[in-house]
């Protein structure tokens, strides 16, 4: 759970001032911005169905995913189900490289079951 709890973009986790005041440890963090270990691919739209075999979901793209690439499915009470992306098509089921546009609808073939909302992202190196 700490592996998933890290993998999300955040900025330092610290305790707040559950345990001491601010005037005994101000909780400065050491480094700025945002951590982002991991990014959101795309989030699952269903089952592709029509002429397309089973196990081939349909996703809208959030950020460029592309053949090879070693991704993750994260569900409702499940942490990242890790995958190497092939399988990869269009809306119309045409293969493809990769699906570079934002709000692209395309094709995937994923090894295990997936649900609408399902989020895809990058997996831990």
């Amino acid at each position: 759970l700490m592996r998933e709890l890290e993998s999300v973009s955040h900025r330092e986790y610290c305790t707040g001032f559950v345990f001491d005041s601010p005037a005994e440890n101000p909780q400065l963090v050491t480094r700025q911005g945002y951590i982002r270990d991991k990014s959101f691919l795309a989030e699952a739209a269903g089952n592709a169905g029509g002429p397309h075999e089973e196990g081939v979901f349909r996703f809208i793209q959030r950020n460029r995913v592309m053949a090879g690439d070693r991704v993750e499915i994260l569900s409702p009470g499940k942490t990242g189900r890790a995958f190497t992306v092939s399988g990869l098509f269009d809306a119309d089921g045409a293969p493809i490289g990769s699906a570079p546009h934002p709000l692209m609808e395309f094709l995937l073939r994923v090894p295990f079951e997936v649900r609408d909302g399902d989020i895809l992202r990058e997996a831990a190196d």
